[in-house]
This record gives structure tokens, sequence and C-alpha cells, in this order.
């Protein structure tokens, strides 16, 4: 009977219990050994990628930020840089385009002169209606001698640049030939409460490369000794006493060619208003080719030593 009962409930001599616990065993091994598979070869993919890779420094989060902004705010410099120097490629185009088109425009008024002297001379030989044809000649030849003079005056103007001086001085220049130093028809300085002007006396000598207008005779023209000096001006009454001078210079009524008058300009605003010199000055610069010196003091009427001696 013992063993009978012993057959039923065995397979090769061990009980079910037994058989599932090697089962579970096996499955274990099994199991370990994918798992032992798994992360070797995951270590020999990742190797070379840790032996290529390059150390990354440490940064402060403060420091990084710190480069950021520096770095964009040369960005943005470099792209003002590249627009303006483009812009002045451009200008300087135009203008090389401008004067080529001038000087080709006086060379075919010069060969119609020539041209016109010819049928002149003709004319004068021919004695066949020489006086109609004379009258026709001479009116031609006068057309072409006034435009060979307005193409040399806007050739001469081109010469001068984008806002010459109405008063100036040729002086020699180091590589040779010359160059116009401005001479400044008055002097300003910006307060805080306003615009004072200091009067300066009329320049000598005279446009002689122009037509050839003494500066002294034109600052009487001007009435440039009529100005409101040694007072303080607002901006408007400002604007209202000097527009006509700038008017003057700009209408080609001092030079042969549109003129700025130049004008040296002292801040003597306090510190807390600097946006004041800042609107003021290109006010004046609206009307007047400004120079600020730096190495300079202000000598003129000073309205707040005024207010201290009054005190």
């Amino acid at each position: 009977m013992i063993r009978n009962h012993y057959r039923r409930g065995a397979v090769l001599g061990l009980t079910i219990a037994e058989i599932f616990i090697l089962l579970a065993f096996l499955l274990l091994f099994t199991l370990l050994g994918f798992f032992s598979d798994t992360e070797v070869g995951g270590d020999e993919h990742t190797q070379p990628i840790n032996k290529v890779s390059a150390p990354i420094p440490w940064v402060r989060p403060e420091q990084y930020e710190v480069l950021v902004n520096k770095s964009e705010r040369i960005e943005r410099k470099l792209k003002k840089v590249e627009t303006s120097l483009e812009e002045s490629e451009k200008e300087r185009d135009q203008l090389q385009n401008q004067v080529e088109n001038l000087r080709q425009n006086l060379e075919q008024a010069q060969e119609e002169v020539f041209i016109a002297t010819q049928e002149a001379n003709l004319a004068l030989l021919s004695e066949i209606d020489s006086e109609s044809k004379l009258s026709i000649t001479e009116k031609k030849l006068k057309t072409a001698k006034q435009e060979i003079q307005e193409l040399s005056h806007q050739l001469y103007s081109q010469k001068k640049g984008d806002q010459p001086a109405c008063w100036y001085r040729r002086v020699p220049k180091d590589g040779g030939g010359y160059r116009e130093k401005r001479l400044y028809i008055f002097h300003a300085a910006i307060f805080g409460e306003g615009i004072v002007l200091e009067e300066r006396s009329a320049p000598q000598g005279s446009a002689d490369d122009d037509n050839g207008g003494h500066f002294g005779d034109e600052w009487r023209k001007l009435r440039v000794a009529n100005l409101p000096y040694k007072i303080v001006l607002s901006d408007d009454e400002f604007v209202d006493a000097v527009k006509y001078i700038s008017d003057m210079g700009r209408s080609s009524k001092v030079r042969t060619y549109p003129c700025v008058f130049s004008v040296k300009v002292w801040d003597m605003t306090p510190r807390d208003a600097k946006q004041r010199w800042k609107d003021t000055l290109k006010l004046i610069d609206y009307l007047f080719s400004t120079y600020t010196p730096v190495d300079e003091s202000w000598n003129g009427f000073n309205p707040e030593n005024e207010l201290n001696q009054n005190t």
C-alpha cells in the first residue's frame, strides 16, 4: 500500500513541490544571466561615448547670465556696425555715380560748345543768312555756356561734401592739398534754465575759392552783432533769434551753394539734467554745425554766477 501511494505522488522520484522549486531556481538563474549580459552590452556601448565627450567646465549661474548678456550686446553692436558700414558704402557709391554723371555732362557740354563755336565760324564765313545763323549760334553758345557754368557749380558743390561750412579758412593738409577749417559765427552754452549766446568778432579773410565775399561784410549783412547776447534764452527764443542766419546759408544767399554756419557749444547743465543737454544740442545741431570742446572752459556769461552775486 505504501509503495503504490508513493508512485502516485512522485515524478522521477521527486514530489510535485520539489519539482516546482527546482523550476523556480532555474528561472532565476536564467533571468540573472540575461540581466548580466544586458549590463555588459550597455557598458560597451556607452564606454566610447564617455571617451569622446569633452569635459564640461562648471560655470556659476550668475556668470553664465553675464556671459550671455555680453554676447548679445556684442552681436547687437556688430549688427549696427555692419548696417552703418553698408549704408556708408551705399552713400559713397551714390556720390561716385553723381560725380561721374556730372563729369560726363560737363564733357558733353564742352563738346557742344566746341561744335557751336565751329558753327559760328562757318556762319561768319558763309555770308548766307549770316545774321540769322549768327543769332541762332550765339543763342546756342550762350545756352551751352550756362549749362557748363551750372554743371561746374554742381561738380564744385559735390566736391565740397555734405553741409559745407559757410565761413572757413583753407589750411594745408599733411598729405598735400588743402582742407577747410570751420570758423564759428558765435559761441553758445546750454544751462539748465536755457541757452546763452556769446558774441564773436567777425572772422578775417574771405571765401576766395567761391565768390570772394569778405566775411566781415557778410557778418554785418547777417546782423550778427544784434543777436541777444549775455541773457538766458528759452529754446523758442533761441530759434526765433538765429533761424534766419541758418536759412540764409542753406538757401545759397551767402555762398554760391547751400552751406551751414558753425557754432561752438558748451555743456553747462547740472549732472541730473543731461537729458536737457542732449535735447537742446539736437535743436542747435538742426540749425548749425556744432562742435563741443572738451578741454576748453566756458568764459562767457554765467547766470548761476550772477545769481550767487545778487544773493
